[in-house]
């Protein structure tokens, strides 16, 4: 009586949740068994010894890949694959003398190796994402871009017709009173200011990418300079600065006077006598400004004030291969 009462008792010693884990744990054993299975007869009469390595690395492969597609231990499956094929003939000779646990260390050698070429495969994809990105950035409208922006900022196109002025004369923006840009004063457009010569011949450049680019270009190494005659300057910037005035009309500046009487006219004048090779823009209420186009400047050919040395052609070369990467 008293050894039934302890029979029963044993049989109660497993909690639910204890049987619940125990029937998992088989039916994921039974899982790995049908998967080992699978791999062994699948493989079993595709195996040759004369593959050696091969052989292996096509078992490894189709248990790592076979874990992953089921969500499976892939230690525990090749273990159960090793047991299973050493059953199996062909598979019994591709093992050999090999013990488990060198199979093991081989299937781990086997995952790192792939890791490793994953890793590479994403570093090639991401140089791949680079190199792209990089095309990307050759186009020929981020040229155009680049060279807008130089024409948006003033301060590169300061200048003084008086070379005693210094910073002035030297290209620098100064604050406050003191002028920036040779100034003149019309009736009807205000108090005009003139950009010093680069200006001209950066607003060419972009007229020229956007033809091309109108045309079809849109790599910037397929975009090709506009003008053929590129050569040193005749006369330098300050023999230009002395003429400067005399050889296109312009009028001193005299703040004093409004009339039109005094200053009626002049931009006509400064235009007719440039033969229409300075350009106005109205930049507002009683205020433009001024600027030789590249002909006009090309013409002349004198040194420019903002970039020693250089004539305009040679600047706009300059300017060319900075904005498109290219060397011509």
């Amino acid at each position: 009586m008293r050894d039934c009462k302890e029979q029963t008792q044993m049989k109660h010693t497993f909690t639910r949740e204890q049987i619940k884990r125990i029937i998992l744990e088989e039916l994921e054993k039974s899982k790995v068994d049908d998967a080992a299975e699978e791999i062994v007869d699948e493989l079993e009469g595709m195996l040759s010894e004369a593959e050696d390595d091969s052989a292996l690395k096509r078992i490894y492969n189709k248990i790592f890949k076979k874990a992953e597609e089921e969500n499976l231990d892939a230690d525990e499956l090749a273990i159960r694959v090793y047991k299973r094929g050493k059953q199996k003939s062909q598979f019994k000779k591709i093992l050999g003398g090999m013990a488990l646990a060198a199979f093991l260390g081989g299937a781990q050698a086997y995952r790192d190796v792939q890791s490793q070429a994953g890793a590479q495969a994403d570093a090639a994809a991401q140089t791949t994402q680079q190199a792209l990105q990089n095309i990307e950035s050759q186009k020929s409208t981020d040229a155009l871009k680049e060279v807008g922006k130089k024409l948006e900022i003033s301060a590169l196109y300061v200048w003084s017709l008086d070379p005693a002025k210094g910073d002035e004369a030297a290209g620098k923006f100064i604050t406050g009173a003191q002028q920036n840009f040779p100034i003149f004063l019309d009736y009807n457009a205000g108090r005009v200011e003139i950009f010093s010569p680069e200006y001209g011949v950066v607003l060419k450049l972009k007229n020229d990418i956007q033809k091309q680019i109108d045309q079809g270009i849109t790599n910037k190494k397929d975009l090709k300079p506009m003008i053929s005659n590129v050569r040193e300057p005749d006369i330098s910037k300050e023999e230009y600065a002395k003429i400067y005035k005399q050889l296109y009309d312009i009028p001193d500046f005299e703040p004093e006077k409004v009339d039109k009487e005094d200053i009626g006219g002049n931009i006509d004048k400064v235009s007719a006598k440039s033969k229409g090779g300075i350009k106005f823009m109205k930049a507002g209420r009683g205020q433009a400004y001024a600027y030789e186009n590249y002909q006009l400047s090309d013409f002349v050919n004198a040194e420019l004030p903002n970039n020693p040395g250089l004539s305009p052609s040679q600047f706009y070369m300059k300017l060319f291969n900075e904005v498109t990467g290219q060397n011509i």
